[in-house]
């Protein structure tokens, strides 16, 4: 297993000294989120997006829960299916263990209500609500 990190520019550098001795862990640098993600198996964070993006693409998620935040977060808006939320490291390994193979066709229609189509559109009809007329 080969673990990719796709830090935030302001930490690529420090988390390449903390790793530098693990060779199944690689940072990639300069490359965007996506087009990462959609060759991985899964897909772990905190409290961030990508996990939602993650799902769009067809790769399921296990996210930590630290302190009950991305569960709070997150819960609601995710299948059960494809996103296991863990608080330690035997739940993590346990639920990358317990994935079940589903089609990415599936995990990505699992989450048609957080990413929706002709969504300039929605937000062209919902600028013109908002922002004053001239």
């Amino acid at each position: 297993t080969c673990f990719l990190i796709v830090p935030r520019q302001d930490l690529a550098a420090k988390l390449q000294e903390q790793i530098k001795d693990l060779k199944n862990i690689k940072i990639i640098r300069n490359r965007p989120f996506q087009q990462v993600v959609k060759h991985c198996s899964w897909h772990t964070a905190t409290l961030s997006t990508c996990c939602l993006e993650a799902l769009t693409l067809g790769i399921p998620n296990v996210l930590l829960d630290i302190e009950g935040k991305t569960s709070a977060m997150y819960r609601h808006l995710v299948d059960s299916r494809f996103t296991h939320f863990v608080d330690t490291e035997e739940q993590y390994f346990s639920g990358v263990d317990t994935f079940r193979a589903y089609p990415k066709s599936e995990i990505r229609a699992s989450n048609q209500q957080n990413f929706i189509p002709d969504y300039r559109e929605h937000l062209r009809k919902a600028l013109d609500e908002i922002l004053p007329k001239n």
